[in-house]
């Protein structure tokens, strides 16, 4: 079952990763339009993403991964590689829901509002595109650096 198990983890892993790395990707080429209808089509499919793959992923990188973890008989929180790989998965799922998804959300909005590229308040989506860019950037670094631990698995002090 161990296999399994693992599998079901890194498919999560690959669903969640690269949903997440595809909604950067995806908004910076939306971004170079500077086409308002593009860029709220491109944030319907990142919301719809978030909505959809993103929860379906996490289940399976979690329920997977405890799975695998208890089978393996590898305590999670004396584990400091699973634990530490923990706290920066769950800092990252913070940052995203409390400050990138609302901006998110804001940002479709604005977009899908407009009349025209040239009646578009482009000052004030810059400020908005930057700050989503900055906290979603944030995220997907933690959730890399939790990556990097899950492959390495380095000793690391637990509590």
């Amino acid at each position: 079952m161990y296999d399994f198990y693992i599998f079901l983890h890194l498919v999560g892993v690959v669903i969640f990763i690269g949903g997440f790395a595809a909604s950067l990707f995806a908004k910076g080429r939306a971004e170079s339009t500077r086409d308002p209808k593009i860029l709220s089509h491109t944030y319907a499919l990142i919301n719809f993403n978030d909505k959809w793959f993103t929860p379906l992923s996490i289940v399976f990188i979690l329920s997977g991964g405890f799975a695998a973890s208890f089978a393996a008989g590898l305590p999670i929180v004396e584990t400091g590689w699973i634990l530490w790989s923990l706290v920066l998965y769950g800092i990252s799922g913070i940052i995203f829901v409390l400050r990138a998804l609302p901006l998110q959300h804001r940002l479709e909005r604005m977009t899908s509002t407009s009349p025209s590229p040239e009646a578009f308040d482009w000052a004030s989506y810059d400020h908005l595109s930057r700050a989503w860019t900055r906290w979603a950037s944030a995220a997907f670094v933690l959730v890399i650096g939790a990556f990097v631990l899950m492959v390495f698995k380095p000793v690391l002090p637990s509590p």
